[in-house]
């Protein structure tokens, strides 16, 4: 019984290893360095790790490139992190823009429900188009500066409602 333990316990630890090693490759080909890391919880659930990607390394307060990694914790459906992200946009007193109605209907064609274990990367490149993409597969582009803006604005603004998130993605 404790070989199997041991079997069961190796397995996992070598699927998390490969897991971590292959979210790791889409971030290490655009050239971004990790600026820092947070945990967000609500009440007693933890939501997810985020994780904040620059080329130097620093958040200098810059749209691009950059990229934010989110590894869930539980299973929250496409839906739900759809209308959080609208619900973030109202909490920072950012008024409605006028292609927020198109913004959430890209939203909802390209995001999937997630899955404790899952992966998604928000990157904005050089043109300041947003890429998404779930464990490793790209799932949609939205080709806004204002989107891209907004979007990391929830977690990189001093408005955000996460303080204690934005200081550890900031690596303070």
């Amino acid at each position: 019984m404790k070989t199997l333990k041991l079997l069961i316990l190796a397995s996992f630890l070598t699927a998390a290893l490969s897991s971590a090693n292959s979210n790791a490759s889409i971030v290490e080909n655009t050239g971004l360095k990790l600026v820092g890391e947070g945990k967000m919880s609500f009440l007693f659930w933890d939501v997810y790790l985020a994780r904040l990607y620059t080329p130097s390394g620093d958040y200098k307060n810059t749209l691009s490139p950059m990229a934010l990694e989110f590894n869930y914790l539980m299973d929250i459906e496409a839906k739900d992190l759809i209308e959080e992200t609208v619900n973030q946009w109202r909490k920072q007193k950012m008024q409605q823009h006028e292609d927020e109605k198109l913004w959430t209907e890209q939203l909802f064609a390209i995001w999937p429900d997630v899955a404790e274990g899952d992966q998604l990367l928000f990157v904005v490149d050089e043109n300041h188009h947003s890429r998404f993409y779930h464990n490793q597969n790209l799932v949609g582009t939205i080709e806004s500066k204002d989107f891209s803006k907004r979007f990391s604005a929830i977690w990189l603004s001093e408005k955000t409602t996460a303080p204690k998130v934005r200081k550890k993605l900031l690596g303070d």
